[in-house]
């Protein structure tokens, strides 16, 4: 079931910070998430730079659980390191 944490992590990280800019970001009304006005340190942001990327990375270690086939871990493993370089 190790696995599944890595999945339920990913998704908290995946979506937190859309909705720590839509809070804090200054994102006008009826614009994306994208479009923020103002830095935010706070939240999420206080832990983690950039928490989509650690989302990357923990489906790509939860895929290489969940699948277990040497394509999928093959594939899995430049994951961690090009996304830790970014």
């Amino acid at each position: 079931m190790l696995e599944w944490d890595f999945v339920f992590s990913g998704l908290v990280f995946g979506w937190l910070p859309i909705i720590e800019f839509r809070k804090k970001g200054g994102v006008k009304k009826g614009k994306s998430y994208i479009h923020t006005t103002q830095i935010v340190d706070t939240g999420i942001y206080s832990i983690v730079r950039h928490p989509q990327y650690v989302t990357f990375i923990l489906w790509a270690i939860a895929g290489m659980l969940l699948f277990q086939h040497w394509i999928v871990v093959l594939l899995g493993i430049p994951v961690v390191p090009l996304h830790t370089l970014i």
